[in-house]
């Protein structure tokens, strides 16, 4: 999942400070600003954007912005201009089935498919997070990356040192789209979503 640094505070929202034109809004149009800014924001699709409080015959107009989930989290775009990090973490669930299994990761630009930044270790059996791999300050502003890891597992085949299909070597792929503050994901053991990434890893 992707983990909430931060939240935008409620002063951070346009509908705030220009108050004179407020009472001509309606709620379901609050709500849609506020929508808007989340995208323009970054914020990840699952925020909650609530608790909205529209006072008739008055020229103030409160807006409470309820955020259940802040995607990537990091600085807010407007006074973090970039270039950004990540940091990537495998959570303990990976420690039974992958413990002691060799690892490498990278971090992709979506754009033209370079590698920007990779690392390599091994899957810890006692430690969480199990594994980690922090870039520098290295993504460019509204650029898309994703962060691409092959688990050397060879479950029932397989050879030592290749990257083989997702039925032998389990990897997997997490993109983020126009990237505007750090980011800080970690996520959990999901079989089910392997995805063929070999060519980043020749």
């Amino acid at each position: 999942m992707i983990t909430a640094n931060s939240c935008i505070q409620p002063t951070h929202f346009r509908g705030v400070s220009f108050v004179a034109n407020a009472t001509s809004l309606t709620p379901l149009q609050w709500s849609a600003d506020a929508r808007r800014y989340a995208s323009k924001k970054g914020m990840a699709k699952s925020a909650v954007l609530g608790g909205l409080m529209f006072l008739k015959n008055s020229s103030l107009a409160l807006v409470f912005l309820s955020l259940a989930a802040c995607g990537g989290g990091g600085d807010d775009s407007d006074d973090n201009p970039g270039p950004y990090k990540v940091t990537f973490s495998l959570d303990d669930s990976f420690q039974i089935p992958h413990g002691d299994d060799p690892i490498r990761i990278a971090l992709v630009r979506l754009s033209d498919g370079l590698v920007v930044a990779e690392d390599f270790g091994t899957v810890s059996v006692t430690q969480n997070p199990s594994f980690s791999f922090t870039t520098t300050a290295i993504m460019e502003r509204g650029s898309s990356y994703a962060v691409r890891y092959w688990i050397d597992s060879n479950i029932g085949g397989g050879t030592l040192g290749l990257c083989d299909s997702t039925d032998y070597d389990h990897q997997w792929s997490t993109e983020f789209y126009n990237v505007t503050n750090d980011k800080n994901i970690t996520v959990g053991y999901q079989p089910w979503l392997v995805e063929y990434v070999c060519n980043t890893f020749p």
